[in-house]
């Protein structure tokens, strides 16, 4: 029922389906399933990926050079330094870090969090909110329920076009050239902290420098427009994008192990073998949980940092800081504590 692919191969794999967990790293041609994966599905290091029908659960994708496309991921779907992207349907978390080539979403039933996007992206419908950060050559979003938070320099000719019905932020450089038109706001806007009253019939433009970059936006909630990006916040949300990559990697070389050992059982008696493979299955769950633990905690930190909130509110109130948060996850890092540690501290500074 589960399939585990790592040892490096130069050919094209192709599998029918899988009805369990697939894991597969180090492939260096392309891997196609034609129909579907039952359970989680975990690629790394592999040339190009294709799934037919869909993930049954949550898909992650890491260092995939070439194209990967799938049809539908029934959980989250974590992707990070890719080329590029097809996905018709997520019915959980989008995540995308990294991506050098097109990226094409049909609809992200949870929030959409997109980072370092090389190319335009296309997106039909977020059923959440989109936050995204650094994706200078343009996205089409052509529905967002929730909130938009964009924080991003522009590429000349750049066109972006959000049509959503919540609340809209966007961080913009001070030399940012960049024009937006402003078809509707069903609350208020503000410019620089400043009230900024738009049209009451038509579009309203704002242009800064030359305005070769198009923002077209819609939305029922207030927009906000700030002219400045904090650097230290990109160096330090940079830090914990590498310290959960690093993490993640660390898991894998830690279940491959696992694997390994599994291998090497076959001379063993029956009984004994059972009992070994049934303790390192347990272990294996174990270490898959704790990285989907450590995930979410990156991803609260991340969206604490978010343009839409600035700094998190628990600092403001008095509660735990982003720096107590930082140390618990660096001395997670440097193996001073355990992920299960770590993530009961991190709950109790909630």
């Amino acid at each position: 029922h589960n399939v585990l692919l790592r040892t490096p191969m130069n050919t094209f794999l192709t599998v029918n389906s899988i009805a369990g967990n697939l894991r597969a790293q180090d492939l260096n041609e392309s891997l196609q399933v034609q129909t579907m994966v039952g359970g989680d599905c975990t690629i790394q290091r592999v040339a190009a990926v294709e799934i037919g029908e869909l993930v049954g659960a949550d898909l992650r994708l890491r260092y995939v050079p070439g194209e990967s496309r799938i049809s539908e991921v029934k959980g989250d779907c974590t992707v990070r330094r890719v080329g590029s992207l097809s996905i018709e349907a997520v019915n959980g978390n989008c995540r995308l870090r990294h991506v050098s080539g097109d990226i094409m979403l049909g609809t992200v039933h949870g929030d959409f969090s997109l980072r370092d996007a090389e190319r335009p992206v296309q997106v039909t419908r977020v059923n959440g909110s989109l936050l995204c950060r650094n994706v200078p050559y343009g996205i089409r979003a052509e529905q967002v329920d929730g909130q938009l938070a964009l924080r991003t320099h522009f590429a000349a000719e750049a066109v972006y076009q959000f049509s959503l019905n919540g609340n809209a932020s966007f961080h913009i450089p001070e030399d940012a050239n960049v024009r937006f038109i402003i078809e509707r706001v069903g609350g208020r806007m503000m410019v620089d902290n400043e009230p900024f009253t738009p049209a009451k019939d038509g579009e309203t433009e704002l242009s800064f420098g030359t305005g070769s970059a198009t923002v077209r936006l819609s939305t029922n909630g207030n927009v906000r427009i700030v002219t400045r990006l904090d650097e230290e916040e990109e160096s330090l949300e940079f830090n914990f994008d590498m310290l959960a990559n690093d993490i993640f990697t660390a898991t894998m070389e830690a279940i491959s192990s696992a694997e390994g050992v599994a291998e090497r059982l076959s001379g063993l008696p029956d009984r004994i073998r059972s009992r070994v493979e049934r303790k390192l299955t347990t272990a294996r769950r174990r270490v898959e949980a704790a990285q989907r633990d450590v995930d979410r905690a990156m991803e609260d930190v991340e969206l604490s940092f978010s343009p839409a909130q600035g700094v998190s509110s628990t600092s403001q109130q008095g509660g735990a800081s982003e720096g107590e948060r930082l140390m618990i996850l660096q001395m997670l890092e440097s193996g001073k504590i355990s992920v299960d540690e770590a993530e009961r501290l991190l709950s109790a500074l909630e």
